[in-house]
């Protein structure tokens, strides 16, 4: 019996060693699983405090486009809006605490084509 145990030995430590390799995939494959989870979970929340601490009305956006279709933009959470009658503009009263700044804005051709007409 025990050199049929001697024979196997070699095999049964090449079978030991495979295990082993696979079970530190999967245990790498299900910390990846878990740190992504985690990440994710954390970004939902960021987003979940970002839109729940503006309580504006209505999002202000101010696109500026040039002769060639490009330009610059902002994006500003806008809480008190009134309208100035004398200057026909509207007033922000924050416009200017961190607005969000757009960069290489352009327009596509539905977009000019509309704009065109008006």
């Amino acid at each position: 019996m025990t050199g049929a145990r001697r024979a196997l030995q070699p095999y049964a430590a090449v079978v030991g060693m495979r295990f082993r390799m696979l079970l530190q995939y999967r245990a790498a494959a299900l910390a990846g699983l878990w740190t992504q989870l985690v990440f994710g979970l954390v970004l939902i929340m960021i987003y979940e405090a970002f839109y729940r601490s503006s309580s504006a009305e209505f999002t202000l956006i101010d696109v500026r486009l040039g002769a060639d279709g490009k330009g610059v933009g902002k994006v500003v959470p806008a809480g008190n809006v009134t309208f100035d009658p004398t200057t026909m503009s509207f007033d922000v009263e924050d416009y200017a605490a961190q607005p969000v700044r757009l960069t290489d804005v352009s327009s596509s051709k539905g977009v000019r084509a509309l704009n065109s007409t008006l």
